[in-house]
């Protein structure tokens, strides 16, 4: 590489450096100095000592805020799940379990994606109305399961079995008391 490459390349970097301390910015108060002060430092042409040095100080600070991080997103994961877990208990709702699964999924893929955390509660909110605006007559009548067919008609055969007990009960009674 030669030098005029080289020193292209380091401003590159302090560029991009300088942009990304940037967006970093404003995410954690705690965080924002450090940051200033890498810019600053950058900015002004400081050596490469002088950047390691600033680079090395921040990075237990780095560490913690990106265990705070995680830790919120699974406070984030873990109450969506209590939510839709909410939902559930609703005695006269039921959840559509497509659109609930669907949401499950959404969760297990982006619940560290703070990003996509609108998106989860937006999902979370669309499952939420269809839940509480259909009663459980309209939802229980839309698709049942095959366990819930099967036990439907095994009931039916039994009661219609039993009606037929007692229709030849009531038809015996009053042929006794014709004699």
């Amino acid at each position: 590489m030669t030098e005029s490459s080289s020193d292209k390349l380091i401003e590159a970097l302090r560029k991009a450096v300088s942009r990304t301390s940037m967006l970093a910015e404003g995410n954690d108060p705690e965080l924002d100095p450090v940051v200033r002060h890498i810019r600053h430092i950058i900015a002004k042409g400081a050596n490469t000592q002088e950047i390691l040095d600033a680079l090395s100080n921040a990075e237990p600070l780095l560490i913690k805020i990106d265990a705070a991080q995680h830790n919120r997103a699974k406070q984030v994961r873990s109450s969506l799940q209590d939510l839709i877990d909410l939902l559930e208990k609703q005695d006269s709702r039921l959840v559509p379990q497509n659109e609930k699964k669907q949401l499950e999924a959404q969760i297990r893929s982006h619940w560290n994606a703070p990003s996509k955390w609108p998106e989860l509660l937006k999902a979370f909110q669309s499952l939420a109305e269809q839940t509480l605006n259909t009663p459980i007559d309209e939802a229980s009548q839309t698709k049942s399961s095959f366990f819930q067919r099967l036990l439907s008609q095994k009931r039916q055969t039994i009661q219609q079995a039993s009606d037929k007990e007692a229709h030849a009960a009531n038809q015996s009674c009053s042929f006794r008391a014709n004699e």
